[in-house]
């Protein structure tokens, strides 16, 4: 019903998390300018928070949380099963697949993020 209210907006996840990849760059760009020698932020910190933001989503299945709240639960019973733990398993398949050459600290960081509630600020 979203493009109801905004006609002209799209509403894929794809778009959503090109956005969270660019507010994410922007806020850890602002915090570098104004708090980056206090806070000791770097370009690697900057390429990592944009990742985070990239890729924060991409263990939701079809129908986002509809899915995972309510689907799942009715066909596998008990199921603690989350886009989050996904994502992560996701993140390190994509790498493995296609023999990415990224830096682990990095990747590590960005699964760290991505299983917290902190990917969320960006939603």
């Amino acid at each position: 019903m979203s493009h109801m209210v905004y006609p002209g907006a799209v509403h894929s996840r794809f778009e959503h998390s090109l956005g969270v990849y660019w507010l994410a760059g922007e806020a850890v760009q602002k915090l570098k300018i104004y708090q980056g020698l206090e806070l000791g932020i770097d370009n690697f910190d900057i390429q990592t928070v944009k990742l985070a933001g990239l890729l924060h989503d991409v263990g939701h299945g079809p129908f986002s949380h509809l899915f995972e709240r309510e689907f799942l639960p009715q066909v596998i019973i008990g199921s603690n099963w989350s886009h989050e733990q996904m994502s992560v398993k996701m993140i390190d398949h994509i790498v493995d697949v296609h023999c990415i050459d990224i830096d682990r600290e990095m990747i590590k960081r960005v699964k760290v993020t991505t299983c917290t509630s902190v990917s969320n600020v960006f939603i």
